[in-house]
Order: C-alpha cells, then structure tokens, then sequence
C-alpha cells in the first residue's frame, strides 16, 4: 500500500567508451551526476564508467508528455547531448541501446515473505 506514481521517467540506455575515457582522464566523473542546463534536467547513472555502460534517467509529465516522445531515436540522442553539454558531444560516440519509461511509488509491502514462507520480498527496494 501508499502512494503511486510519485514522479515518471524515461530511462535512456546508451555505452559510450569515449565518455568514460573523458571523465577517468579528467577526473570528473561520478556515480551520479545530475544535470541542470537550458535543455535539460535528468540524472545520468554511471553503471561502469570504464566499459561506457550509462543510463540517463529523465522526468517527465503524463499526461502532458508520454513515453513514446522519448522512444524516438532523434529525440533519445539529443537528450544524451544535452546531458554530454560542456564538452564537444560530436566528438564524443555513443551507441543507444534502449528508451524505458517508469514510475517511482513509494510503496510498503504488507507482508515480507510468500508462500511458505520460502519467497521473500526483493529488489532495490527491498
């Protein structure tokens, strides 16, 4: 039980070795980076910043905006731009994988184990 769809996002998958290269160079990459600019507002989430596994997490509004505005692949590689922004993103490659929406819930669980009692309640969350 609580309350669901607190907020909603498309999740961007992309690899970008260059990126990661960039960052470990200069020193300036995180786990977590969270972008604030003119065309943007998203978190973008270094899986493994050495392999270029990146996933940008970006809000959006239903029922003004729906997920498949950003499952266009256009659309999809300017946002990832948009988040690349102070370096030179033409000289940056990146490969897109995929465009996932979902939502946040903040949730509690009635019960923490299942059928006898041999299942119990998984995931980031947990």
């Amino acid at each position: 039980k609580g309350e669901r769809d607190l907020e909603t996002f498309a999740s961007i998958h992309f690899t970008s070795k260059d990126l990661g290269k960039f960052l470990i160079a200069t020193e300036n990459g995180a786990m977590l980076s969270f972008v604030f600019n003119d065309e943007i507002i998203a978190v973008v989430v270094a899986h493994d910043m050495r392999k270029g596994d990146w996933v940008i997490h970006v809000p959006f509004f239903p029922p003004i905006q729906t997920a498949q505005e950003f499952e266009n692949i256009e659309t999809a590689k300017q946002l990832i731009k948009s988040c690349i922004g102070t370096i030179s993103s033409d000289e940056i490659e990146f490969e897109l994988h995929s465009v996932k929406a979902w939502g946040m819930h903040a949730t509690v669980a009635e019960k923490f184990s299942g059928v006898n009692e041999k299942v119990f309640l998984v995931g980031d969350a947990a």
